[in-house]
């Protein structure tokens, strides 16, 4: 994924994310001030203007903070925990409180003098109503905010998922995973040192997050500096997006070759396996849920990963992933060898991939 799908993708959260946060506003001041005695603290004037006009200056400084989550945000998380806790919502504050400010002068001077509507401004902020909707409005903005890292984590799908309860009971499901791991990691590790060599792997998921994004993938987990995707197998076997991503992987690091030798002195490689089939999915109930997936299709995926070193070569895939190839002319694929994966009796054909010169 382009630095400008990504840009889009953030920008179609943060306009969803506001349009809640106006829908939330608008209802706040529905039920706060209309058919309630403050109403009657509002100008006949205002009082069929004020959900409307308190929407859209919502809807305003959802938007200031949309544009801070994309400018400054994400500089700012270099900064210490409690620093950056300070930093943002010192500014998402600021923000409710001059958005509160503008609404009530743009209500007060429909009539009156803005020379008076100042004069009150004073008077209004220690009101109940200012504390009221200052603090509907921060709390609201701290659930959205949690909203947004809770998708970070777990795909809204999924979390739409866990809330209806699909995964209750124990879900059969046609799944293509691919195992994604990093060469030479020992090695790396002693050389780099526990902390360089975790921020060379966090770069390296960034960027391969950029390419789940952009395949469509779903996350299952990141254990240390392996990866594990999966995608509905009939979308996998029509659009062949394990393969693609994989490669588009490979060529977004291989892009950035020169900052990791300066940074790190070697240019980090990664192998991968993919395998299809039938998985169960359910949900582990502990100190947190979360879903699993069991069954032979995951230890498969992980004995064909194995087999990446004893036959040197950067990717292998299963017999069925093969067929794909017949519809996808972009790929080479060779048949590496058959053999007797641990715990199982049946000769496995694993095949290696080729991208070929366009």
């Amino acid at each position: 994924m382009t630095n400008v799908e990504i840009l889009y993708h953030k920008i179609i959260t943060i306009l969803i994310l506001s349009a809640l946060y106006t829908a939330g506003i608008g209802l706040f001041f529905y039920v706060k001030l209309l058919g309630t005695e403050e109403i009657l603290l509002i100008k006949q004037s205002s009082r069929f203007v004020i959900v409307p006009l308190s929407m859209a200056i919502g809807f305003v400084i959802s938007l200031v903070i949309g544009i801070a989550e994309l400018v400054l945000f994400e500089k700012w998380t270099k900064y210490s925990f409690l620093k950056f806790v300070l930093y943002k919502y010192s500014l998402i504050v600021a923000t409710i409180i001059l958005g509160e400010i503008c609404l009530f002068i743009l209500l007060e001077n429909r009539n009156v003098p803005i020379e008076k509507v100042f004069n009150d401004l004073p008077n209004f902020i220690k009101s109940d109503t200012f504390i009221a909707i200052f603090i509907y409005l921060l709390v609201f903005s701290i659930a959205l905010n949690m909203w947004e890292a809770a998708t970070e984590y777990l795909e809204p799908a999924a979390i739409l998922d866990s809330l209806v309860g699909r995964y209750k009971q124990p879900q059969e499901e046609d799944l293509t995973f691919i195992f994604i791991d990093l060469k030479s990691s020992t090695r790396l590790a002693e050389k780099l040192g526990h902390k360089a060599y975790s921020q060379l792997v966090d770069e390296c998921f960034a960027l391969l997050t950029n390419c789940l994004y952009q395949h469509k993938a779903n996350l299952y987990q990141f254990v240390g500096d392996e990866a594990v995707l999966f995608w509905q197998r009939d979308f996998a076997s029509k659009t062949a997006a394990p393969i693609h991503l994989y490669f588009d992987f490979c060529r977004a690091i291989e892009s950035k070759k020169e900052e990791f030798m300066e940074k790190y002195g070697e240019v980090p490689h990664f192998r991968a396996a993919i395998h299809e089939g039938t998985v169960t999915a359910t949900v582990i109930k502990s100190m947190k849920k979360c879903i699993v997936y069991h069954g032979d299709v995951l230890n498969t995926c992980a004995r064909i990963m194995g087999l990446c070193s004893q036959y040197n070569v950067d990717i292998l895939v299963s017999a069925n992933i093969k067929n794909w190839t017949s519809t996808h002319k972009k790929y080479e694929i060779t048949l590496a060898d058959k053999v007797i994966l641990r715990g199982r009796e049946q000769e496995t054909e694993v095949y290696t991939v080729r991208q070929l010169a366009k």
